[in-house]
């Protein structure tokens, strides 16, 4: 079983806030800081190699172990973050879709994104503050924050099967790349079959990452038909080391696929769940698909 647990978070306005100019890179910032302020115990540093806490951190172990020079992966996808105008111009309410990997501390994902909402607006009186926590399982959706309160416990994480289900009798399909698609480094022109092995890329990345076996098994992925309409584009970000910068372009558009699709179908299911390809962490990959 791999566990995943969809959170969806909503920011309420207060005063009068205006949005950062990139939201979605605002709040993955914003989270990373909001954890190392609420688990460093070694004021922040900009490296974990060498610290005594290395090997039992929340930072180092579980919320960026690249930090301390591991490769697993991050333990959250950004699905999406977006503003939802208010009423009569009122300001805006800030949502973020996001996934989350394995067993979650719900708690400090809860305090993470109260900071989240704080570090958002431009000062005190003017900022947001985080309204609901919605949690989606097996048993439905689950309010774990309402009204800004903590109502409930954090439910423990769904099978990732469990959220993704492909048709019993598969056709065909039409892939959209909603978000920009960045499958390799060289941002290789995305084919289905390189997104059917950006999927199963993604999903050996996690569990291996959360220590599981690798399950299901799906046979050799050839080059199969589609037709495909697809445009590049170009985004970019600074980096925290002085002078460099992200690289966050990528591919949107459709793939359309036909009944070749079918053996893999529900691999591009689950690809759907955890998003594909590079920067999940700051919302590149999103997938989104209708079965025909």
């Amino acid at each position: 079983m791999t566990p995943l647990t969809p959170v969806l978070a909503h920011l309420a306005p207060v005063g009068r806030p205006t949005l950062p100019r990139d939201l979605p890179r605002a709040v993955r910032g914003a989270l990373g800081a909001a954890f190392m302020h609420a688990v460093c115990e070694r004021d922040r540093p900009p490296s974990c190699v060498g610290c005594d806490l290395v090997d039992r951190c929340r930072i180092s172990t579980w919320y960026d172990p690249g930090r301390a020079g591991l490769q697993r992966i991050r333990p959250f996808a950004l699905r999406e973050v977006r503003a939802v105008p208010g009423p009569r111009g009122a300001p805006p309410v800030v949502t973020i879709d996001s996934t989350w990997l394995g067993p979650v501390p719900g708690l400090l994902v809860v305090d993470a994104l109260r900071e989240v909402a704080r570090r958002l607006g431009p000062g005190d009186q003017d900022t947001w503050t985080l309204a609901t926590v919605l949690v989606r399982g097996g048993a439905g959706v689950e309010a774990v924050v309402d009204a800004g309160r903590v109502r409930a416990d954090w439910p423990p994480p769904t099978a990732l099967d469990a959220l993704s289900a492909a048709p019993a009798q598969v056709q065909g399909a039409t892939i959209h790349l909603d978000r920009r698609v960045q499958l390799d480094k060289e941002h290789s022109r995305p084919t289905l079959s390189g997104v059917l092995r950006a999927c199963l890329l993604r999903l050996r990345s996690v569990q291996r990452a959360l220590d599981l076996p690798p399950e299901p098994r799906w046979p050799d992925i050839p080059e199969l038909p589609h037709t495909a309409e697809l445009s590049y584009q170009r985004a970019a970000r600074d980096s925290r080391h002085p002078g460099q910068h992200v690289d966050l372009s990528g591919w949107t558009g459709t793939i359309q696929a036909g009944p070749a699709l079918a053996p893999w179908a529900d691999l591009l299911a689950l690809g759907e769940q955890l998003q594909v390809g590079r920067h999940t962490s700051e919302g590149l990959g999103v997938l989104r698909i209708d079965w025909t």
